[in-house]
C-alpha cells in the first residue's frame, strides 16, 4: 500500500511538523505500508505569517506552492491513498484541488482535522471547509469532542484517532534526576488568545510571593507580526493586541519570579526545558482536539496541568490535574495545591509517563493502518 502523506515535516518547526514527523516514523514501521511524505514549498508568503519563523535547516520533498496551482497535484506519485493534514485555512484551496483530483481518479483520501473549530475569528470560510469535508472519503479527529464542530451530514465519515505521544525511553534514574532539578513551572507553545497565557500570568501574580522557591517560565512565540502586512494579519486575527497585552504583563515589575523566552527555541533546548520542569501548564480557554504540546510534555514524564476543554484532560493523570477553562480562581487553586506539596513529585512523573505510553504513536499508526485498509477495500468494490 503506497500512501502519500501531505503535511509539513521537519527538521525546523513548520505548521504541524512535529506531529507529522512522529506519524511518519510510526507508519514507516508498518510492513504493509510505503509512506511518501509530500511537503509544501510555500503555504503563503513568509512575510504574511504573524509569528517569527524558525530558520530552515534543509529541504525535504517540498512540492505544493500557494502561488503555483500546477503543483497542487499528487497523481504523479501514483499513490494508492492520500492522507492530508489540515490545521490552517491557508491550505484549504490546495486541499480542495488535491481531494477533487483524487475523487476523479478513484484514489481514497483521508483528511485529518487538527482544529475542527477555528482558533481565531478569521477561521476557514464555511463553504471552502465544507467542500473539503464533502470530497474526503474519511475524516480523522483526535477526540470525540471535535464532532460538534463538524456539520452533521459529514459526521458518519469521522474516525477518532488519538494524537500519539512519543514517550521517551526514560529510566527511573532519569525521572529522579529531573525531579531534583525542577524549581520551575512551564508553559510552552505559540502564544495566542485561546491558549490563556494571560490567565496564567494573572493567577501566578497572586501566588509568586507565597512560593518564592518556584519560577514560572513562559516559552513561545507571539503572533504580532514582523512586517507591515503580517501585522495587518495579526490585527485581523486578534493576536496583535493580545501580544501587546502579554508583553505588558511580562514587563510588569510587580510580576515576580517569571522568566520569558519569547521567539524560536530549538528542539533540543526545548526538550531540556520541558524535561526539567516540575509541571507543564496549559490554560487553554477553548480547544476542540488534542494538543501536540501537552503530548510532548507528557511523553517526557512531566506532569501536565490542563484546562477542561477539548481532549486535553485525556493526558492528565487524573481529575486533580484539571481546572475549569477560563476560570482564574480554579487555575490558582490548582497551582496552590501543587506548590504546597512538599519535596519530590516523582510519583506523579512515573504516573504521567505511563499515561503517555498508553497513547503511543505505534497504537495511532495501527488505527490509521486499519482505516487505510478499510478505504482501499471499499474502493476496490466500486
Amino acid at each position: 500500500m503506497k500512501v502519500a502523506l501531505l503535511s509539513t515535516f521537519g527538521p525546523e518547526v513548520r505548521g504541524i511538523s512535529y506531529y507529522s514527523d512522529c506519524l511518519l516514523r510510526a507508519l514507516n514501521a508498518v510492513d504493509a505500508i510505503q509512506v511518501m511524505p509530500v511537503d509544501y514549498a510555500k503555504i503563503y508568503p513568509d512575510w504574511l505569517h504573524p509569528a517569527q519563523k524558525s530558520p530552515p535547516k534543509q529541504n525535504n520533498l517540498r512540492v505544493l506552492h500557494y502561488a503555483r496551482p500546477w503543483t497542487w497535484s499528487l497523481k504523479r506519485y501514483q499513490p494508492d491513498l492520500i492522507h492530508l493534514q489540515a490545521w490552517t485555512f491557508a491550505t484549504a484551496l490546495m486541499h480542495r484541488r488535491v481531494l477533487g483530483e483524487a475523487k476523479r481518479l478513484g484514489i481514497p483520501t483521508v483528511l485529518t482535522l487538527h482544529n475542527p473549530a477555528a482558533h481565531e475569528m478569521a477561521g476557514l470560510p464555511a463553504w471552502l471547509q465544507n467542500s473539503c469535508l464533502r470530497l474526503a472519503d474519511a475524516l480523522v479527529i483526535h477526540d470525540a469532542c471535535g464532532l460538534t464542530a463538524i456539520p452533521s451530514q459529514w459526521r458518519p465519515k469521522v474516525h477518532v484517532i488519538h494524537h500519539g505521544t512519543e514517550s521517551l525511553v526514560l529510566s527511573d534514574r532519569d525521572l529522579q534526576a529531573a525531579d531534583h532539578t525542577s524549581p520551575y513551572l512551564l508553559y510552552f507553545g505559540n502564544i495566542r488568545p485561546y491558549k490563556g497565557v494571560d490567565l496564567l500570568l494573572a493567577a501566578w501574580q497572586d501566588l509568586a510571593a507565597e512560593y518564592p522557591q518556584f519560577r514560572l517560565i513562559v516559552a513561545g512565540q507571539l503572533w504580532q507580526g514582523e512586517t507591515l502586512l503580517s501585522r495587518v494579519v495579526a490585527r485581523l486575527l486578534g493576536t496583535e493586541k493580545h501580544g501587546r497585552i502579554i508583553r505588558q504583563l511580562l514587563d510588569d515589575p510587580g510580576l515576580l519570579n517569571v522568566e520569558s523566552r519569547l521567539g524560536f527555541i530549538a528542539d533540543d533546548e526545548l526538550d531540556r526545558l520541558i524535561r526539567q520542569a516540575r509541571y507543564a501548564i496549559f490554560p487553554y480557554r477553548r480547544f476542540s482536539g488534542h494538543s501536540g504540546a501537552v503530548s510532548r510534555a507528557a511523553a517526557q514524564g512531566v506532569p501536565v496541568l490542563v484546562s477542561d476543554v477539548g481532549g486535553l484532560a485525556s493526558l492528565a493523570t487524573g481529575r486533580e490535574n484539571v481546572f475549569q477553562a477560563g476560570n482564574q480562581e480554579s487555575l490558582r487553586a490548582l497551582l496552590r495545591r501543587k506548590l504546597e506539596l512538599p519535596g519530590s513529585n516523582l510519583p506523579e512523573r512515573r504516573l504521567q509517563l505511563r499515561r503517555a505510553q498508553d497513547m503511543s504513536w505505534n497504537h495511532a499508526a495501527s488505527l490509521h493502518t486499519s482505516l487505510y485498509e478499510e478505504l482501499l477495500r471499499a474502493a476496490r468494490k466500486k
